[in-house]
């Protein structure tokens, strides 16, 4: 019996040896890992991956203005050492924000700016671990994860009306009215102005009469009024902005003529 057989035989006997090897593919070297050796069979001997475990996560607010941000940290534990992690955050309103983490850091922060309010207010942490590639000697079955949920209110804001708004009268044009000015919004809002002009003395009623928004905020009204024949008359003129979640806010001026 040559050397090569008897080797085999007491393999097949009981003795086991327990091997780290690695495999030649051109010049490049795979490490396979621990190695079970039972006569010609190799047996990889992977290393089962742990998932991450979130020990805290919280937002820095948990009622927001439309237009404002918020923060989401946390923190979290994983017994396998050597991982890399992703932190993603599903925000309520279908916007993801992403942190990668690498090895060694246990913390995670994601911020966010929300242009609008929101009807649906659960955000969504899920913390994973890296996925290695199939061959390696760490998490060789997948990924791992951990998710959290936490509560967020985005309010809407009212518009207003910025200091600029501005009464003159046409040229050429007698009892002709123009009102011009912006309007502020916080979020991503539609905002609409109406006006109301007095008649005679006599408010109108309902929204009266919608403005031209020549930007997305500034506005333009125009009026024609009857001109007085004796005197002057000094007229009534009230604006609303209303976004288009329906919160509004007025203010008025006037105008005297002729």
């Amino acid at each position: 019996m040559d050397a090569h057989s008897n080797a085999v035989q007491q393999v097949l006997i009981g003795t086991r040896y327990l091997i780290t090897t690695s495999t030649q593919t051109g010049r490049r070297a795979l490490a396979l890992g621990a190695m079970l050796v039972l006569g010609s069979t190799l047996t990889v001997v992977a290393t089962a991956n742990t998932p991450p475990t979130i020990t805290s996560a919280s937002l820095n607010k948990t009622t927001i203005n439309e237009g404002q941000s918020v923060t989401v940290s946390g923190t979290f534990t994983d017994p396998d050492a050597s991982d890399t992690h992703t932190a993603l955050v599903h925000w309520p309103d279908g916007e993801k924000g992403k942190a990668e983490i690498p090895a060694g850091q246990f913390t995670f922060q994601v911020s966010r700016t929300f242009p609008d309010n929101l009807d649906y207010h659960l955000v969504i942490v899920e913390l994973r671990d890296h996925n290695l590639p199939p061959g390696a000697n760490d998490n060789t079955e997948g990924l791992g994860k951990d998710t959290e949920s936490l509560s967020l209110n985005v309010v809407n804001v009212a518009p207003t009306f910025a200091h600029n708004v501005a009464v003159t009268r046409a040229r050429n044009a007698p009892g002709k009215v123009i009102v011009e000015g912006d309007t502020v919004d916080p979020g991503a809002d539609t905002v609409t102005v109406y006006a109301i002009w007095d008649a005679n003395g006599l408010p109108q009623i309902g929204n009266g009469q919608a403005c031209t928004m020549t930007t997305k905020r500034h506005f333009r009204c125009e009026h024609t009024y009857a001109v007085p024949q004796i005197g002057t008359k000094t007229h009534s003129i009230k604006l609303t902005a209303r976004d288009d979640d329906g919160a509004q806010t007025q203010t008025s001026t006037s105008v005297t003529l002729p």
